[in-house]
């Protein structure tokens, strides 16, 4: 009943492929550059979706002094998943409801937990402190990544870009899985991987750009982030400087 969030499948015909093809719950599909849908969900406009805009629906939520229920927290959570939608950033979309959803069901599976809560509102900061915990992690591990990249991380980054990299091999390989896709009346041999958390994409995404060549960095003259779509070693974002 929790478990509204699906989040998205990603398939893609090789390793050398730059290109992704996602599946969304609704259907839909679009083609993205290897890369392309890690540089959608750190844009300003899905950090303010899935931070500021869930924090503030949850505080606004008309019934939240309701007491905690079964029937209570599903209408609750409906009404979230419906309100913080961005048709034009539809992995931020998709990966706010499949990463909530597992903030949910981790406390309707503590008994203890569970046994806190007298009101609704209660029940959800809860949900949300352990969905902004996964959030900050993705954050934090993500500008490791990218400032190691552009040789500016300080020594905590660095060791951090260190681990991930040394440890993200095994799980890739674990998380992709070999099937066949029809797509316009044509079957294709391809790879598909499951993502139901921001941890899960950036993983995924490391790797595909690892394949292909590519890296998140941070652009050393205006500090956003930015993939070079030459060479790899480019320092700067193609973007002009803040105040040019």
């Amino acid at each position: 009943m929790y478990d509204i969030g699906d989040g998205i499948v990603v398939c893609f015909k090789n390793k050398k492929d730059c290109h992704n093809l996602v599946l969304f719950s609704n259907n839909n599909q679009k083609t993205y550059d290897v890369g392309g849908m890690l540089f959608e969900l750190v844009s300003d406009e899905s950090i303010y979706l899935i931070r500021d805009k869930v924090k503030n629906m949850i505080s606004i939520f008309p019934n939240k002094g309701d007491t905690v229920a079964r029937d209570t927290i599903t209408e609750y959570y409906k009404w979230l998943y419906e309100t913080v939608e961005d048709e034009e950033l539809p992995i931020a979309t998709e990966l706010f409801r499949s990463t909530f959803s597992e903030a949910i069901c981790q406390i309707l599976n503590d008994e203890k937990q569970m046994a806190k809560f007298s009101i609704i509102e209660d029940f959800f900061n809860c949900a949300y402190e352990l969905y902004y915990d996964q959030l900050t992690l993705f954050a934090v591990y993500v500008e490791a990544i990218a400032t190691h990249a552009s040789k500016i991380s300080d020594q905590f980054q660095g060791e951090l870009a260190e681990s991930f990299k040394e440890n993200i091999g095994e799980y890739f390989n674990e998380l992709i899985d070999l099937c066949y896709l029809q797509k316009e009346s044509d079957f294709r041999y391809v790879y598909k991987v499951s993502i139901k958390n921001f941890m899960q994409l950036l993983m995924f995404e490391y790797c595909r750009m690892k394949d292909t060549r590519k890296a998140i960095k941070i652009c050393v003259n205006c500090g956003r982030f930015f993939i070079p779509q030459g060479r790899v070693d480019t320092l700067y974002c193609p973007l002009p400087a803040p105040g040019c």
